[in-house]
């Protein structure tokens, strides 16, 4: 049973919904608001006492006795820390490492090993970019001369096409003429 919001009401209580049947109804103001009864928690005194809410100061049985710790292991302290104070905590640890780090780096850049580096990179850019043009001639080159090589590849290709079926055409004439010739030869002699 689903219950589903709508502005208007639909135009029929019965409709159809994937091959089957549903029926609308509304629901009246009575029905949709349920009474809430008091939550009550049933159980042992020290247990509800724990779990109540109106009682956030009661320290967790387990932080004082835990059976199950290593022995000599001490027991864990409750920490109660405000939030704030560890958050501004953090920040002035992250602040203070970040300022550490940028004053350890000293950063020289007017140097002259800085300027000697910045041209010798200069110098690599250009000679790389004059590899890539070289290149791309070299390439372009290449795919003429491919093209070329292709075409009168193709010219010889359809050549020699074309002279071979003009010889299987002129050997089958010759062949029809023998075969006429034979047949008019037979014929006369019967």
């Amino acid at each position: 049973m689903w219950r589903v919001q709508a502005c208007t009401p639909p135009p029929k209580n019965v409709t159809q919904y994937q091959g089957s049947e549903v029926v609308i109804t509304k629901v009246s103001e009575e029905d949709a608001t349920i009474p809430s009864a008091p939550s009550q928690v049933i159980g042992n005194s020290a247990t509800v006492q724990l779990c109540s809410r109106d009682k956030p100061t009661v320290v967790d049985p387990w932080l004082k006795n835990d059976p199950w710790a290593p022995s000599g292991a001490q027991p864990a302290q409750a920490v109660q820390a405000d939030a704030q104070t560890s958050l501004k905590e953090v920040e002035s640890r992250i602040t203070a490492k970040v300022l550490e780090k940028v004053q350890a780096e000293h950063m020289e850049v007017d140097s002259h090993a800085t300027e000697a580096r910045f041209a010798a990179l200069e110098q690599q850019v250009q000679s790389l970019t004059a590899h890539q043009q070289q290149m791309e001639a070299a390439i372009e080159e290449s795919s003429r001369r491919s093209d070329g090589q292709l075409s009168a590849l193709q010219a010889q290709v359809t050549t020699q096409l074309d002279s071979q079926g003009q010889h299987i055409q002129g050997m089958f004439q010759a062949q029809l003429q023998q075969i006429e010739a034979l047949l008019n030869k037979r014929a006369r002699m019967e």
